[in-house]
């Protein structure tokens, strides 16, 4: 059995992080791109079904009719599951698939995310007692503002189309 250090171990890890993260990347891209054809062709009349009957679905639709690719970026990045998101984008007429998945690709940086955060905290819990103070609240706020952006990126949306929502 080939047993590595943990140094080597880390090496392997991020040596090839690009090829990596472009292989996620592109899977989810196809992933998102095919899932979004599937919603709005063979399962378009229980999407339909689904969001028939939710008045903000109504109202987003009509603003992403407005605001385009920009909106459509932030839906992606919003911490909605791309399942959920798949199905939903695919029901608005406005929302072509090329434009959904230059959506999914423009935001695909996003995948990083979790694992940022994730590193952060192992980082922490690993070597927390040698860190100085100065390193732990780096981490620590890097941490806070990354999930403070997905939140505030939720409450965005929701900003531009709650008015939709009353008007319907």
């Amino acid at each position: 059995m080939l047993l590595l250090s943990k140094k080597k171990v880390n090496i392997l890890l991020t040596r090839d992080f690009f090829y990596r993260w472009l292989i996620y990347a592109s899977a989810t891209i196809l992933g998102s791109t095919v899932s979004f054809y599937v919603s709005r062709t063979i399962l378009s009349g229980f999407v339909k079904r689904l969001m028939e009957h939710d008045k903000r679905f109504a109202a987003l639709a009509l603003t992403l009719k407005y605001d385009g690719l920009k909106l459509l970026c932030m839906i992606r990045l919003c911490p909605l599951p791309y399942s959920i998101c798949n199905g939903a984008v695919s029901t608005f007429p406005t929302v072509q698939p090329l434009m959904y998945g230059l959506a999914t690709a423009i935001i695909s940086p996003k995948l990083l995310v979790p694992a940022f955060i994730g590193s952060r905290i192992r980082l922490l819990s690993e070597k927390g007692e040698e860190m100085s103070a100065g390193s732990k609240a780096v981490n620590i706020c890097s941490i806070i503002l990354t999930i403070g952006i997905g939140i505030f990126t939720g409450w965005y949306i929701y900003q531009r189309f709650e008015p939709q929502i009353h008007r319907s």
